[in-house]
């Protein structure tokens, strides 16, 4: 699985936004045996312009998901104004490396401009699919060590 969006850390204030606003966010950490540090080179080099689209040895990371058939939930998040802006806020730190992420054709001019909203491109992108944020930080902390609990797996 890769996510469509990437941003490297979400604190714990932003995933009850997005929840709030129709997300799932699975308890679940991939590539859990790759430590980050030792692995951090890779996303980096994944991260750099042109690079091609390689998965292989990425460190520990975990997924936010938008599914098209819960879009009515985002719809209603987004209708209030300054959730709406809170959403911008957010979903404009995000960003799509083509080495990284998915080739989502739906988010195809992500970020945009500025004068369009990215809450707006979310949505819209939701009418055909669902789209999948991909973090590796929680509250600034590896995944590893701010979410013990959670379930792990290697792929």
């Amino acid at each position: 699985m890769a996510g469509d969006l990437y941003i490297e850390s979400i604190d714990e204030q932003q995933l009850i936004n997005l929840k709030a606003a129709g997300a799932t966010v699975p308890e679940a950490i991939y590539h859990a045996d790759r430590p980050f540090y030792q692995f951090q080179d890779r996303l980096n080099t994944q991260l750099q312009p042109g690079a091609l689209n390689s998965r292989a040895t990425l460190p520990a990371h975990a997924y936010v998901r938008f599914d098209a058939a819960n879009r009515g939930a985002y719809d209603l998040y987004i209708a209030d104004p300054v959730r709406r802006l809170r959403m911008d806020d957010f979903l404009k730190k995000c960003t799509r490396p083509l080495g990284l992420v998915s080739g989502n054709g739906n988010l195809g001019n992500w970020p945009g401009n500025t004068v369009f909203s990215a809450a707006l491109m979310l949505q819209a992108a939701l009418q055909h699919g669902a789209v999948t944020i991909e973090y590796y930080k929680l509250n600034g902390r590896l995944l590893l060590s701010a979410c013990t609990g959670w379930a792990k797996h290697n792929e």
